[in-house]
């Protein structure tokens, strides 16, 4: 009798709970209180949801949205307001009741707003069950977010709600998504700058585009720098695709038509292979506000439509020049394509044009209205078993959580240590440039400029605020970066099935930025400096106390053409680095500008040479003041012309020299510094 009662007890809280609101059964929930205090200041999505049925909604956690405002999701809501509150909130509602999930399943969301999506019907969310960890898995927005649920849902009112761990992005335009994602769209989107396709391309609805990686371009670099520049806008028009494929609507033998007039022959090998054409399909459904993309490893030929001669092939093949159809793949080669190089182009197809004012003459609808097409809401499942790489499939492998985490909240860990490490180096860096560029360019004197160097120097190099202020920091700052860059890597191989070691190779690494590279660069340049200027001080005379501006004049009399050509590339790459890093961190780069066609693209342009700008004139003020001013002090007279030069760092062991350096046990220690 009493489990009989405990039975009808949860039963009778099941029914009581599908007859309450969603901020009822938000507010009651211990994990979504967050959420539940914020819907009021977005009555527009309670009042949308309640005219809905059989729906089901994501609910980020607590932390998850903590996490969100703390990080850039706060600069979204602020910049965006509520509007942008009210079509996220949309994006994480989906059409259809999922109230079991077994399978690998592509619904379609209530974000129908022009603003944010130019997809009929609603912008997409994929959904999977992960067997490993039981656990449900969402994805969307960009690089496959994944936020994790457990299976079994909360029901309410109008349908289900999962509480996840994170918060989707609204996925981005096909231009910016492709460039940002992990596999490397760079010079694909470049191309289409350059032939001047980009508005057309950004203003195309329900679409698929298919982006050969910037590996699938280099392999036929030659051959498309042969191209005119009307010619490689044909190219480009024949990987897009006028519908929305996803990958389970593939079959062996489909013709698909193309913008450019041409049709597409898909090709499946082994069941689980996919090709079209000549390329590998190795990732599909992956989101993009215009419809979706499948990133493939060669380069669409329309001369040249032949699937690989080999039944037995994983890799796409060249179909360009005489490498075409030798099995070689794209995927092996490095390097960008220059054939984007040719004058942009002024006009396109009226024929496209038309396309693409059809397309997006869609009129944007609020969630209310949705309601009233509910019943067209699609939704493609299928099994993941038997799908394998190279079709990376997002979902269908394994998720490690590392230390206990989600891979979303790692990431977040990870990335928030690499962007606010920097804060305190800058605050040396200030001083460090007023002592060493500014002062020295505005008195013109080596002895004035020694003056003001000693008089901030007890400020930041003393034990342990030094260390506190510059060198954890940065120490910090790289690490997180390259743990950012393995773990993105390694999620993205157990992602796509990479299980063996010839898997993992096939795999893209995620892209290294400009400024990224530039820092990878300075970190050695800045580890040379200090066993110069620190750790050798600290050899000859117990400390580094001494060491002044002439000890820096010193060096460069002593060795110019090594010391002025070190430092230049030094200050250089600290210069662009610094400026093009502050930018990112203020949202002031190029990739944050949102705007599209001609507008966006001079927009972009001009974003960019002013950053450029900002960072050679910090570069040339530093390199004036420090060699222009402070390297013409000429050879020294004190310790540091004699002392120093008689010192070997081979004397004691590298380790010994940082130990001494970093934790001084004493003055009266020979290796302490006073």
């Amino acid at each position: 009798m009493v489990r009989t009662g405990l039975v009808f007890a949860a039963i009778a809280a099941t029914v009581a709970a599908q007859t309450e609101s969603l901020a009822t059964v938000l507010g009651a929930n211990e994990n979504t209180t967050y959420l539940a205090r914020l819907l009021p200041q977005v009555p527009r999505y309670t009042t949308a949801v309640s005219a809905l049925s059989n729906l089901t909604i994501l609910a980020p956690s607590n932390t998850a949205l903590e996490a969100f405002f703390d990080g850039e999701g706060g600069e979204a809501i602020e910049a965006g307001g509520t509007d942008y509150a009210f079509n996220l909130l949309l994006y994480h509602t989906l059409k259809g009741g999922f109230d079991n999930i077994t399978d690998y399943v592509i619904a379609q969301t209530y974000l129908t707003a022009s603003k944010y999506t130019k997809v009929t019907g609603g912008q997409h969310v994929g959904m999977y069950f992960h067997d490993d960890e039981g656990t449900v898995e969402f994805f969307g927005g960009g690089d496959y977010k994944v936020v994790v649920a457990d299976p079994t849902p909360i029901p309410f009112a109008n349908g289900w709600i999962y509480v996840v761990d994170g918060v989707l992005d609204i996925p981005a335009n096909v231009t910016v998504a492709a460039a940002g994602s992990e596999f490397n769209g760079t010079t694909f989107v470049g191309a289409l700058e350059k032939t001047g396709l980009t508005a057309d391309v950004e203003g195309l609805s329900d679409v698929t585009y298919l982006i050969p990686m910037d590996s699938g371009f280099a392999a036929v670099e030659s051959d498309l720098s042969a191209l005119s520049t009307e010619e490689l806008a044909e190219v480009l028009k024949y990987h897009i695709v006028p519908e929305i494929l996803l990958v389970e609507q593939l079959t062996a033998g489909t013709e698909l038509t193309t913008l450019q007039g041409e049709a597409l022959t898909v090709t499946i090998i082994d069941g689980h292979h996919y090709f079209i054409n000549n390329a590998a399909v190795w990732a599909a459904d992956y989101f993009v506000a215009q419809g979706v993309v499948m990133f493939i490893d060669n380069v669409l030929n329309p001369e040249n439509t032949s699937p690989p001669a080999d039944e037995a092939a994983e890799e796409g093949v060249v179909a360009w020049g005489a490498a075409a159809g030798g099995g070689g793949s794209g995927t092996e080669s490095s390097g960008e394509s220059t054939a984007t190089e040719s004058a942009a182009a002024e006009s396109t197809a009226a024929a496209e044009s038309t396309a693409a004012a059809e397309s997006t003459a869609a009129t944007e609808s609020t969630a209310a209205e949705a309601s009233a097409t509910e019943s067209s809401a699609t939704a493609s499942s299928s099994t993941a078993s038997g799908l394998a790489a190279p079709v990376l499939k997002p979902g269908l492998f394994s998720f490690t959580h590392f230390l206990g985490l989600t891979p979303s909240r790692t990431t977040h860990i990870l990335a928030t240590i690499q962007k606010y490490s920097v804060l305190p180096p800058c605050l040396y860096l200030t001083m460090h440039y007023a002592n060493t560029a500014l002062i020295p360019l505005f008195t013109q004197s080596l002895s004035a400029s020694e003056t003001q160097l000693l008089l901030t120097r007890p400020y930041y190099q003393s034990f342990p605020l030094e260390q506190l202020l510059i060198f954890v920091p940065i120490v910090s700052h790289v690490l997180s970066g390259v743990a950012l860059r393995l773990y993105r890597r390694r999620q993205s191989a157990k992602r796509y099935g990479a299980f063996s070691h010839k898997d993992r190779k096939r795999i893209p690494w995620p892209k290294v930025s400009a400024t990224s590279a530039l820092g990878f660069a300075l970190y050695p340049m800045l580890v040379v400096h200090v066993i110069i200027c620190r750790i050798t001080p600290v050899e000859v005379e117990g400390g580094s106390s001494g060491v002044g501006l002439r000890y820096f004049a010193h060096g460069i009399a002593k060795h110019p053409v090594v010391t002025n050509t070190a430092y230049v590339a030094m200050l250089g790459a600290a210069s662009w680095h610094l400026v093009t890093g502050a930018a990112k961190y203020l949202k002031l780069s190029r990739e944050y500008i949102t705007e599209g066609g001609d507008f966006g693209r001079v927009k972009k342009r001009r974003r960019g040479w002013i950053i450029h700008g900002v960072a050679a004139t910090v570069a040339a003020v530093w390199i004036a003041g420090g060699l222009g001013v402070i390297g013409k002090g000429g050879l020294g007279a004190g310790w540091e012309a004699k002392q120093v030069e008689q010192s070997k760092l081979g004397r004691k062991c590298a380790w010994e020299l940082l130990l001494a350096f970093c934790f001084p046990v004493g003055k009266n220690d020979p290796t302490s510094r006073t």
